[in-house]
This record gives C-alpha cells, sequence and structure tokens, in this order.
C-alpha cells in the first residue's frame, strides 16, 4: 500500500514535483511527488502556511499508476475487496447493511476525487515534460 503523508509549507507547492532518491543498491532513482487536498491554516506560531497531503510515485507517471497509488493510499487492494463484498452481501442485517453502503459510498467518493487529483497532476506533469509513460493518453 502506498502511503499517504502529510505536510506543511509557507508556500503552496506544485502539484507535482521530481524527486530524486537513492535505490538500496546506491542508484539514483527518480520519483514524483503528487500534492494534493491543499489547505491554507494557521500554525502553532500563528503563521498561515499550506497544509495538503502527498504520495511518491516513481517515473515515469501514467494516469493508472497516480489513480493506483491514491486510491491504495487510502485503502489497501484487501480493503477495497472487503468492501466491495460486504456491500454486495444480501445476508447481512439491515444495520450492517447501512454500515456497509456507508463504507462503499466513502470508497466511491474517494475514487472520484483521486481521479479528479491524477487528472491534474498529468495535465500538470506533462505541461512540465517530466517522465511520462508511453501508455498515458488523457482524454
Amino acid at each position: 500500500m502506498n502511503v499517504l503523508n502529510s505536510n506543511t509549507r509557507v508556500e503552496k507547492p506544485e502539484i507535482v514535483l521530481d524527486n530524486q532518491s537513492l535505490s538500496p543498491e546506491g542508484e539514483i532513482m527518480l520519483n514524483y511527488i503528487v500534492n494534493f487536498n491543499f489547505e491554507q491554516i494557521i500554525n502553532r506560531q500563528n503563521r498561515q502556511v499550506w497544509q495538503f497531503n502527498y504520495i511518491c510515485i516513481p517515473a515515469p507517471l501514467s494516469y493508472n499508476l497516480v489513480l493506483s497509488s491514491l486510491i491504495k493510499a487510502l485503502y489497501s487492494d484487501e480493503d477495497a475487496l472487503a468492501i466491495v463484498l460486504n456491500y454486495s452481501n444480501p445476508l447481512d442485517s439491515q444495520e450492517k447493511q447501512e454500515e456497509h453502503a456507508e463504507e462503499y459510498t466513502r470508497l466511491q467518493q474517494w475514487r472520484a476525487e483521486a481521479k479528479t487529483i491524477a487528472r491534474e497532476a498529468m495535465e500538470y506533469a506533462i505541461a512540465q515534460n517530466f517522465q511520462i509513460a508511453d501508455e498515458t493518453i488523457l482524454e
């Protein structure tokens, strides 16, 4: 599962940043940081800052990679499967069915939001000439 990270900065960061890191073998790897859920807040020092979430993705970028990474940052494959199976289980009590319906709705809402973030991230990455996978097509 990808890790959902949080950060704050005085300046609002771009939606996608390129980043280099070292592999366990000591090789330089190109990664991208996708920033999202930007919100201006007042921090403990009484300064206005940007609070946001981010995920790290290896190059090259593709819409599908960004989308799946965003979804997996909140829902592992096992979690998503359990939510779908629970939602479609007619044997549960009414109360459980309502609970599962709420979980399913939250998953679907995050998927819709992740699609918007992924599209915006890819549009920005393409405009910046970042390393993009050949299969990336934005409609």
